[in-house]
Order: structure tokens, then sequence, then C-alpha cells
């Protein structure tokens, strides 16, 4: 994209994160990837000490550079986050990535409607039913 600069922070760092968006200033968009290796792991040897490091950097990284990256939108700019598909269709070895997705993409969502979606699913499982999942269609 002519004109677009990259920086590289330390999420896991408030301080360096808000000083960043501090020598930016405004922006529009704002874009977030992460960098770093994925964990991959099946459950059974999941390392849990790793899977907690894993997703405080790619989880409250991501939020932590959105609040910081907030304040300096233009008036009509927006931030978005997005999960792909791994929260909802993931690769096998892939726990920990789709559990980000899928924590990333219910942050995205309104949770009056969210309530409402659950709401409405519980009520569908128990007309189908004893010991019934119903699944919400994503939107």
């Amino acid at each position: 994209m002519p004109g677009a600069e990259g920086y590289a922070v330390d999420l896991r760092s408030e301080a360096e994160v808000r000083a960043l968006f501090g020598k930016i200033g405004a922006l529009d968009p704002h874009v977030y990837t992460a960098g770093e290796e994925l964990l991959m792991s099946s459950l059974p040897g999941l390392d849990l000490a790793k899977a907690r490091a894993f997703f405080e950097l790619r989880y409250w990284g991501a939020l932590g550079a959105v609040k910081a990256a907030a304040p300096r939108l233009a008036k009509d700019g927006s931030i978005v986050l997005t999960s792909g598909t791994a929260a909802l269709r993931p690769p096998p070895g892939f726990l920990i990535g789709s559990s980000i997705c899928a924590a990333m993409e219910a942050a995205t969502r309104n949770p009056e409607e969210l309530f409402k979606r659950a709401d409405a699913a519980l009520y569908d499982a128990k007309q189908a039913g004893r010991n019934r999942v119903v699944e919400d269609a994503v939107a």
C-alpha cells in the first residue's frame, strides 16, 4: 500500500504499545498481524505454560493494540478483528490457535446478540428432545 509504514513492538508490554501509538499519532486503517510462530499441539501433548504464554501474546496482545490504537483512529475509521476459519474448522494440532481465534471472534460480537442466539439455540435443542446439541450458524 503506497505510503504505508510498518512497526514492530513487543505486545506483551502495554507501555511499549502505548508509546508506539503515541509516536505514530493519527491513523486509518490499523492493521494488526502477529509474526511469531504458531503453537501447534494436540491436547495430550499440550504444555499449558506455553499455551498460556501464546494466548497472552495472540489474544491480549491484539486487544492491547486495539485499545492503544482506538483513540487515534480517523473519525470514520474502524478496527476489524478477524478469526479466519481456524475457529470453526481447525486443522489437526490447532487447538490453541482455534481457541484464540474463537475468543477473538467473540470479542467482536455484540453481547446482546450473542445471548439472543444462545437462547434461541437452547430452545431449539429443548424442542428437539433430550441430549441434543444445536449449532448456531455463524453470522
